[in-house]
Parts: C-alpha cells; structure tokens; sequence
C-alpha cells in the first residue's frame, strides 16, 4: 500500500517558549502523524517531546541535532492515530525564550504498528545538506521523512534527489529556519534526504524510513510470478490423466 500525504501545516514563532498548532481539518484514525520542531534559544535548552490534545505518544524519530550551542531540531511521529481535531504543542525545555518553526504532517497508508525503519542524521557546512545514507531499508514500500535547519542569515532552501516538499521556512536571523520533505520508496536501496541552500551555512538534518502498511502481495513473490518448473509439466500430465480414467470409467458404466 502507497503512503500519501493527507495534510501539513507549519507554525513560525518568535520570543516564545512555547507554540501550538493545529491541523487543518480533523485527522483520520489509523493513520500516521508526523512532526518536526526547529528552534533557537539563548540557553541551550533542548526540545521537549510534543504533546497533543487527542493524548497521543509522540515518538522520536532519531536523537536531537544541534548547530552549536542554539540551533536545534528533532522529529517526532504518531502511529495508528485517533480520529479528530488535533493540536499540537511544542516547547522549548525550562521555558527559555526563543524562536520556533514548526511542522506537523498526516499520512496515509503508512503501518499502524512500529512503523518506524533506519534513519540517518547528519552535520556539515556549505550549500549542500545531506542526512546522510541509512542502512538498507527495512522493506520496499515506504516513506523517506526529511528534516533539516541551518544557522546564519536568512537563505533559500531547495529539496532535491527526487523528494517531495512538506513545508518549508527559509528564515535565518528573522526567524528559525526549517526544510521538511518526504520521498516515497519502492525499494531496499539505502536512502538520504538532501537539499541545497543559496549561501554556505553551517547545518543539521535527518531522514527516516516509515514502513507502509503491506497487503497481499506487497515485497514478496506469489505464486502466479514463480517461474515455470520442469515438476510443473510431470503435475499437468498427471492431473490429465486422472481426468482420463474418470472419464473411461462413466463411459464404461453407461454401457
């Protein structure tokens, strides 16, 4: 089964320490919620994990990144949701100012059990952002959740390597800057999420795999795409054959 993007919305904050947001329409039970924080605070302090009104348990897709001692950014998710209208909040940890971006996203189709698969993070300094590459997938069908910020001024940010915008803030020092993506897979190949920025900056980004949900047939032969064997033919002479006596027999019954 295909992951699909149902909805996404962003949030742009600054000199709080806390924000809501709000999903544009109700979410759907069962499906997948995926969210990702960005921040900037005077104080180092870290990212405290989301919460929401339908009570869900956001999950970390991979460990916080840090630009320095301010810039910070992680991602969360909600497998098998409840239905209804959902916000979310998001704060910074011992209630430090600071500017915050944030993005939460729902999906479809995505494995309503441990969906979570490898992930990959990475740091670096120039134009090009990479998360770097993950182990092999964990199966075929999925989806690729990207997610990177960068320090410095204000610059533009560009998904690339095939992948699918969410949302995006190009801030900088107006307010905090964050590039969410998703990419979806169709096979076990390791995987990066990248993107490009129009000025060198230093930065910070991550990518996760999320599992689909597999229906009959998904990653793995059947039986009707099993290459003919020479047994085969011996089957069919076989099952002819029976068919033969059965036939000879109420034939010589109706004499």
């Amino acid at each position: 089964m295909a992951i699909t993007l149902v909805q996404s919305v962003k949030a742009i904050v600054t000199g709080v320490s806390f924000t809501t947001l709000a999903y544009g329409s109700n979410v759907t039970a069962g499906n997948l919620l995926c969210n990702s924080h960005s921040h900037w605070s005077l104080d180092d302090n870290a990212i405290n994990t989301p919460s929401d009104t339908l009570t869900h348990t956001h999950v970390p897709m991979v460990a916080e990144q840090a630009i320095g001692a301010f810039n910070k950014l992680r991602s969360f998710y909600v497998a098998n949701c409840s239905g209804g209208a959902n916000t979310v909040t998001f704060d910074i940890a011992s209630g430090d100012l600071g500017d915050i971006t944030v993005v939460v996203a729902e999906f479809s189709g995505a494995a309503t059990t441990t969906p979570l698969g490898v992930t990959a993070s990475g740091t670096g300094t120039g134009t090009e952002v990479s998360s770097g590459n993950t182990a092999t997938l964990d199966q075929p069908t999925g989806m690729l959740w990207g997610a990177m910020i960068h320090s410095g001024a204000d610059t533009t940010i560009a998904e690339t390597g095939g992948a699918t915008i969410v949302q995006e803030n190009e801030g900088g020092t107006s307010n905090m800057p964050i590039g969410v993506s998703y990419e979806l897979t169709t096979a076990t190949t390791a995987q990066d999420a990248t993107w490009t920025v129009g000025a060198s900056r230093t930065w910070a980004a991550h990518v996760a795999f999320l599992k689909a949900a597999l229906v009959l047939g998904d990653n793995a032969p059947t039986a009707r795409s099993r290459a003919r064997r020479p047994e085969d033919d011996d089957e069919d002479e076989r099952q002819f054959n029976e068919v033969d006596i059965r036939y000879w027999w109420r034939e010589a019954l109706a004499i």
